[in-house]
């Protein structure tokens, strides 16, 4: 390929091998852009192994400045393995990376080391100053901030997705796009939580800064996706370092995002997508449930149960994890809102929903018709709403009522870290029940939806077809 005159480009020639990723899994790659460079082009390319043994280079990239763990100067973007060329200019930056003005100085392109075989991984990176600007068929974006305001007030029920991905990581949609299925869905939100960056925050200022009305909450978030375990942040455009290599990593990085006001949110930790690091407990939310609901969730509804039995608390929240649209009849099997999050919020707004899901006001259903699964708390001192810690003394009885809605058919369960308690045939669509149960040796308690088949009463979560659940209520005896 010919090289113009405004243009100067570099080869790199790396081979990584297993000891350099026991090293580091984020190789930086120092590169010196000059004063007054219009646009960086990095293409890079890489053996990718044998079946059964590959390798996977993901790519990033770093401005001037600092780039040890949660000390990040300046975050230009990250692709993971889903872009082999990225351009990045003044005006106008490949999905996954922010624009801006190309400062002079040392930059650094950084290589996840996600896998790496045995026999090694040669590895290719082409640098491309532009030193004259071009016409770019990328589209321009702004950086304005984007905190979606609704006018609603007033405690209501709003349903969404916590976790999707648009074309800024590896998702196949535009935010536009997303926002059309969300829309066409019923959901009230959606979090756009992209693999390692906030870059689409640029779009969704962009495109639907007048178009995200009051319909549609759109919340700005990241998943940070480390080779140890994928967690999100919400409501926010700032990024966050995703590079968790150990415990105190996952520590440092959960006190970061307390630091700065955000909720910390474990995703999906199973035997598809592990979380390595369960010592570390200071998160605030679990995604109890991501995808469809045979994908191993039921571990992940143990762990929580787990964590409760010990008394530590943290909600449950659910996600589609969504990337691409099935087709045809597929479309509605698993799109977003597949399970959908109802939170009871205090505004349509992101800050409200985020709020709501820190107190705990959550349940979770199949999809965003439902059904509807209420769980409301009586004691002696007064009425409680899912979420919220009772504290009740020895031997007294609190008092629940359950309200589903479109779930006609199915079986309703009552559950403690004793088991399920109590059960209920779903008879109509509009169905309460109501029931007095005594707390005193038990940790927690929720409310469930399944599928009638086999012995639901008293299965565990492994062998259920779970359709709805809510977040728990956390039991206190006091004298």
């Amino acid at each position: 390929m010919a090289m113009s005159a405004d243009e100067r480009r570099v080869s790199y020639h790396v081979t990584f091998d297993s000891e350099t990723k026991s090293k580091n899994d984020y190789f930086l790659l120092p590169v010196v852009l000059p004063e007054g460079a219009a646009a960086l082009r990095i293409r890079y390319e890489y053996d990718e192994g044998k079946a059964g043994d590959p390798n996977v280079i993901d790519l990033g990239l770093l401005d001037p400045g600092d780039a040890e763990f949660l000390k990040v100067s300046s975050f230009r973007g990250w692709s993971g393995s889903n872009k082999k060329e990225v351009r990045i200019s003044s005006d106008a930056a490949t999905p996954g990376y922010y624009a801006g003005v190309l400062e002079g100085g040392k930059w650094n392109i950084m290589l996840g080391l996600y896998k790496i075989s045995k026999e090694g991984c040669p590895c290719t990176i082409e640098v491309t100053i532009e030193k004259e600007p071009k016409e770019s068929p990328l589209r321009a974006t702004s950086s304005e901030r984007i905190f979606k305001q609704g006018a609603g007030r007033g405690l209501q029920w709003l349903r969404g997705d916590l976790h999707a991905h648009s074309h800024h990581s590896d998702g196949s949609l535009s935010i536009a796009g997303l926002a059309q299925e969300a829309r066409r869905r019923g959901l009230d939100f959606i979090a756009v939580t992209d693999h390692n960056t906030t870059s689409q925050c640029q779009e969704i200022s962009a495109e639907l800064g007048s178009a995200a009305t009051p319909e549609l909450i759109i919340i700005p978030g990241e998943e940070l996706t480390s080779y140890h375990g994928h967690a999100n942040i919400w409501n926010t455009t700032e990024w966050l370092d995703f590079r968790i290599r150990s415990e105190d990593d996952a520590r440092a990085a959960m006190e970061e995002a307390h630091r700065r006001k955000l909720l910390f949110s474990i995703n999906h930790p199973n035997d598809l997508f592990p979380w390595e690091y369960k010592g570390a407990t200071e998160f605030d939310c679990i995604e109890v449930w991501s995808g469809l609901w045979f994908r191993m969730n039921f571990q992940s509804v143990n762990w929580w149960d787990e964590l409760a039995g010990k008394g530590i608390r943290k909600v449950a929240v659910g996600g589609s994890d969504f990337h691409s649209l099935e087709e045809g009849t597929a479309r509605d099997f698993f799109n977003v809102g597949t399970p959908t999050t109802w939170v009871l919020s205090e505004g349509k707004s992101p800050g409200s929903i985020i709020d709501g899901i820190k107190a705990g006001r959550t349940f979770i259903s199949r999809g965003p018709k439902g059904p509807i699964l209420l769980l409301i708390a009586r004691t002696d001192e007064g009425e409680y709403q899912v979420g919220s810690d009772i504290k009740i003394k020895a031997r007294n009885e609190v008092t629940f009522q359950v309200e589903v809605r479109e779930g006609k058919g199915l079986g309703l369960r009552l559950v403690t870290n004793s088991g399920c308690v109590s059960a209920a045939d779903v008879d109509s669509s509009d169905f309460s029940y109501v029931f007095r149960q005594g707390l005193d040796n038990d940790q927690f308690i929720r409310g469930e939806l399944v599928e009638r088949e086999g012995d639901w009463k008293s299965a565990s979560a492994q062998d259920l077809e779970m359709v709805a659940l809510t977040d728990n209520f956390h039991i206190g005896v006091r004298p």
